[in-house]
């Protein structure tokens, strides 16, 4: 509600203001008003929790849903979230077969026997990503529950995309410059290339940075002469933004989940000890 209240005062304001000079100022605010703030966290335990998730959504790349009451069906609490935001795709992906199960949720499930084989099965750290890089198919927004937390350790973690931005311009401003001109192949390693998907790592629009990004989507599937910049930004991504404590940590408990813009914010995952389970689906809502 107030970005659209902002967006009808400089309509109203450009309306009467007829100096072509100002039409710079004007269209300079309105792509300030129209950026997506980083991270908003809500609370289950006040009235109107649909109405407030929707809201947060539309303002804040990452909305944590916090303070979930443990007799609360999850299921159906983000089913019925999910399905408010947009339209809801559940599809379980086997990691190594890519055999694909609809209308099932995506389970982030620690498993002894299959833990080198996927990060969604292991227990160690994980690289900051994009959830749906390499599908064709636009799936805007990502999101995750918590069904069981572990002992120690598990948090995810999120990358503001202005910090990203400020530091690898910093860093390296000919690799910044090139994440945005080149178009890199993602794709799951096995699969035929057009069932991939080729996108610009660091791109724009109205709202802000867009990002795409999954080194090992990229790495062995990408063309030859983008494999410099792959290695690089994954080092940059690892060394000096991980390492440089650049991220935001989140510890979800059992309940509690997160609604990700897939394409504003990179994610990921510290290491974990014991068992730890977590249901996933994406969400269309353009």
């Amino acid at each position: 509600m107030q970005v659209i209240c902002a967006f009808h005062v400089i309509t109203i304001a450009a309306s009467l203001l007829t100096e072509s000079f100002l039409i710079p100022v004007i269209l300079f605010l309105y792509a300030k008003l129209m950026k997506m703030t980083f991270l908003n966290y809500v609370s289950y335990d006040q009235p109107g929790l649909e109405k407030r998730i929707k809201a947060s959504v539309k303002e804040f790349a990452v909305t944590v849903l916090q303070d979930v009451p443990e007799n609360v069906d999850l299921n159906s609490l983000y089913l019925n979230l999910a399905n408010a935001l947009g339209t809801l795709v559940l599809e379980e992906e086997d990691p190594v077969t890519a055999i694909r199960n609809p209308e099932s949720w995506t389970q982030i499930k620690f498993n002894q026997q299959k833990r080198t084989k996927a990060y969604k099965y292991s227990d160690k750290h994980h690289p900051l990503h994009t959830d749906y890089t390499y599908i064709g198919l636009k799936l805007d927004m990502t999101f995750f529950y918590c069904l069981q937390q572990a002992p120690v350790g598990g948090a995810t973690f999120f990358l503001d995309p202005s910090r990203l931005e400020s530091a690898l311009k910093e860093y390296d401003s000919n690799l910044y410059d090139n994440l945005c001109l080149k178009d890199v192949f993602f794709s799951r390693n096995g699969t035929e290339r057009q069932l991939g998907a080729s996108n610009k790592v660091i791109d724009y629009d109205h709202a802000g940075m867009l990002v795409n990004w999954n080194y090992f989507r990229a790495i062995d599937n990408s063309d030859p002469e983008n494999k410099e910049m792959i290695e690089a930004f994954h080092q940059f991504l690892e060394q000096k933004v991980l390492l440089g404590g650049l991220v935001t940590p989140y510890l979800l408990k059992k309940g509690e989940g997160v609604f990700i813009h897939d394409r504003r914010v990179l994610h990921g995952r510290h290491s974990f000890i014991g068992k730890r389970h977590l249901n996933k689906g994406a969400i269309i809502t353009s």
